[in-house]
């Protein structure tokens, strides 16, 4: 049986978890970058994860992620159009100050996210750069792609990227990814002594820090996971909670986070699926020796490594095979009001869900920190009839 994670069992992870919750401070990427740029690194912020971080590592670049899921929008919000999405709005405030300060040499969008691609003009004290998602044509396109790609990065770093840089860059990637699959791994095990807010911690820090150092203490992590795993006196403590996934829109930090809201009223984030880490879960083979920044194989990999590559077909594909293995007992999806392709896919994911007999529920908000009260009302509900098809057998 899922046991609910106890404070006790909490306690056997929190000296790990001081690392990544450190990671999460803006004043600590400041400092991080400040010496990466006093270093002459040139640094490269990514909005998206449909961008393979290997060409900046492979072109002596930092890869910073600019992801805004804890960044509080606050007073930038006056400076974009009111009914902005509200992630795009927190990307915007954490790259903000950071263009500001000389620190960010160039700025990455996603093709994948109409907000974000409307932001260049107010980034202008930065260099933009675009990549097309995977899915937008066939491997030649997305060659020709990559390869303009790495020539605007190589221009930023004066570093070519060659073959050799490329593989390291790659194959540290990797490393990254098996310690990070191997995290979800566990919890897909029941008695698993981590909660979904800290697993969003860890995902969320992920090219926050140097990479290695991140891989290592993500390696920890599963290590101290494990040997809680498998104590004697590890038992089931307090009530059950419902296994839930998390699906749709990008949650923002501070801002009524579902993730916070579905815990405080007894579920257990088991998953979640923001479009946006599924590159972290299925790590890929290095580069072949002969791969180059242009090469077809490089295309050939991404589409491979990339969610914005799968169809609606096999996203649901994943899900289901996600509620399968994570034990699944309910899906919440997250959409916001301004994010049109999401609410036009996940009412028919989750109504597929249903037909399953997987219970489901979608929370549309607008990221207003006075939703809060709004959404507990939907999800305390939704939890409480989790637990009653459990008592039920159902």
């Amino acid at each position: 049986m899922d046991a609910r994670i106890s404070p006790a069992e909490s306690q056997a992870v929190a000296s790990q978890m001081d690392y990544f919750r450190s990671r999460l401070g803006a004043h600590q990427t400041l400092e991080w970058l400040r010496r990466k740029k006093e270093g002459g690194r040139k640094v490269i912020g990514l909005m998206s994860w449909g961008v393979p971080a290997e060409i900046v590592l492979a072109s002596g670049g930092v890869p910073v992620r600019l992801s805004g899921i804890w960044q509080d929008p606050g007073e930038s919000r006056c400076k974009l159009p009111r009914d902005v999405c509200p992630l795009a709005a927190s990307c915007f405030s954490e790259a903000e100050p950071l263009v500001r300060e000389g620190l960010l040499a160039a700025v990455v969008l996603p093709g994948t996210c109409d907000w974000k691609r409307k932001l260049p003009d107010m980034l202008s004290a930065s260099k933009i750069l675009t990549l097309e998602s995977p899915s937008s044509g066939s491997l030649t396109f997305i060659d020709a792609d990559l390869k303009r790609f790495a020539r605007e990065v190589s221009l930023i770093t004066d570093l070519p990227v060659v073959t050799k840089n490329l593989r390291r860059a790659s194959e540290k990637m990797a490393r990254a990814r098996e310690a990070y699959k191997a995290l979800q791994l566990l919890r897909q095990r029941r008695k698993c002594a981590l909660s979904g807010v800290d697993a969003l911690v860890v995902e969320q820090t992920f090219l926050r820090d140097d990479l290695s150092r991140w891989t290592e203490h993500c390696s920890r992590l599963v290590r101290a996971l494990e040997e809680k795993l498998s104590s004697r006196d590890d038992k089931p403590a307090g009530r059950l909670r419902p296994r839930i996934l998390l699906i749709g829109s990008p949650v923002t930090w501070k801002q009524g986070n579902p993730v916070h809201l579905i815990e405080e009223a007894g579920g257990n984030v088991v998953c979640e699926d923001f479009h946006s880490h599924l590159s972290l879960l299925y790590p890929v083979e290095a580069f072949p020796a002969g791969a180059g920044a242009g090469d077809a194989s490089l295309a050939s990999r991404w589409t491979r490594a990339s969610f914005y590559s799968l169809t609606a077909e096999a996203d649901e594909s994943f899900l289901f095979h996600a509620i399968d293995d994570f034990g699944g007992e309910g899906v919440i999806g997250h959409v916001y009001r301004t994010c049109a392709r999401v609410q036009m896919s996940l009412p028919g994911v989750l109504r597929r869900t249903r037909d399953r007999g997987i219970p489901s529920l979608i929370l549309e908000t607008q990221g207003d920190p006075n939703e809060a009260d709004r959404l507990r009302a939907r999800i305390e509900p939704f939890v409480e009839m989790l637990l009653s098809r459990r008592r039920n057998g159902a």
